[in-house]
């Protein structure tokens, strides 16, 4: 009789454990779902000509930012439990921005710790501000990150993606620089999805 409780205990523990995996495997699946769908890379954040909400932050190395700044900025909303916002992260601390005319703004929700840990490999290259229970985010109706908010020198926003690695730092960088340029339809498969001004 003990065995028969025994092997039924284990049973259910092993039940319980694959449950768990397939709902883990079921949300990853419907979170890459999510990101891949066009009208979910573009549907948030301000729309595309609107004028940027300004704003005026620390950064997380007590620098005073502000937006508009008449320097075309990339924002990129992060946050410290993103794993897709880590990779951006590592591509940002990578990337050569010395010949770019934009700025690029992180604005990273989390904890201010760890916040702080986060944004280290960004040191003295580019700025982190704590979004602060992502209060930035829901400001400019950010719901998913990583996610990039393209503002032109005279604070219009110029384009909006969902950003994926490279590819997409690449086009967020290249429209700050350039507000009046469109993509062509080629470049929507380079890890983002993107509405520009036309």
């Amino acid at each position: 009789m003990i065995l028969l409780l025994t092997i039924s205990a284990v049973a259910s523990w092993i039940l319980l454990i694959m449950i768990a995996i397939a709902v883990l495997a079921l949300y990853r699946h419907f979170g890459q779902l999510y990101m891949n769908k066009p009208e979910n890379k573009t549907g948030q954040g301000p729309e595309v000509g609107s004028s940027v909400l300004s704003f005026g932050r620390k950064s997380v190395e007590g620098k005073d930012l502000y937006l508009p700044d008449a320097q075309p900025t990339v924002l990129v909303f992060a946050d410290t439990d993103c794993e897709l916002c880590a990779q951006i992260r590592d591509e940002l601390a990578h990337y050569d921005l010395s010949t770019s005319l934009a700025r690029v703004l992180v604005l990273c929700s989390g904890r201010q710790a760890d916040v702080t840990a986060w944004s280290r490999p960004l040191s003295g290259r580019v700025e982190v501000v704590w979004d602060q229970r992502a209060s930035l985010a829901s400001r400019y109706e950010v719901n998913g990150t990583p996610f990039a908010i393209v503002v032109d020198g005279e604070g219009t926003v110029a384009g909006k993606s969902i950003i994926n690695g490279r590819a997409g730092i690449d086009w967020a960088l290249k429209l700050a620089e350039e507000p009046q340029l469109v993509l062509d339809v080629a470049e929507l498969d380079k890890g983002h999805s993107v509405e520009e001004a036309s």
